[in-house]
């Protein structure tokens, strides 16, 4: 337990306890326990929401979703569905065309769409999604098949396992990621 939970706890539980003698001992001190104990108990399931949410938010990865631009949508959809296996829904959010991928059996993980628009350029020189794989020779060679190229040839990882960076069809860098067998 954290220790601002643990101070929040102990003091709510002091205050509770002057709250409850306050009302048996005291007429007229009744109503201001009655009027302490409701904001106590606010205060306490405040606080108590707010160290969940910051305990949920230490154990989880921040990053929630990635967009990867395109020119062509219909291009990269083939693109990533052979290369990846992907199946998308689409949908279109502030007049932007978006191909979005499936989160498989409610894994866990981040969501992710191809997007098409006017402030969406691919490009080689910006942030890297790696994709997780089996096989990286399989993958690049599928994806060489497909339109990619390579960028980064494989390289083993010792105790990870080996990464490789592609380039998909609309000119995006793209990386992966293939477990060793210890990681796993």
């Amino acid at each position: 337990m954290k220790p601002i939970l643990k101070v929040a706890i102990g003091f709510g539980l002091i205050v509770i306890v002057l709250a409850i003698w306050f009302y048996n001992n005291s007429n007229v001190l009744s109503k201001v326990a009655v009027n302490t104990s409701k904001v106590l108990n606010d205060t306490i399931a405040n606080t108590t929401a707010y160290a969940i949410q910051y305990v949920d938010t230490v154990h989880t990865n921040p990053v929630t979703h990635f967009e990867i631009p395109v020119t062509d949508m219909e291009r990269a959809k083939d693109f990533y569905r052979i290369v990846f296996n992907l199946t998308f829904s689409t949908d279109t959010i502030d007049g932007y065309p978006m191909a979005m991928m499936p989160f498989y059996n409610n894994a866990m993980g981040i969501s992710g769409a191809l997007v098409k628009g006017t402030s969406y350029v691919p490009s080689k020189n910006g942030t890297r999604i790696y994709f997780q794989i089996n096989d990286v020779k399989a993958t690049i060679a599928v994806a060489l098949k497909s339109g990619g190229t390579i960028l980064y040839q494989p390289k083993v990882l010792p105790a990870l396992g080996v990464v490789a960076e592609i380039q998909d069809t609309e000119g995006n860098r793209i990386g992966l990621f293939e477990p060793s067998r210890e990681a796993q």
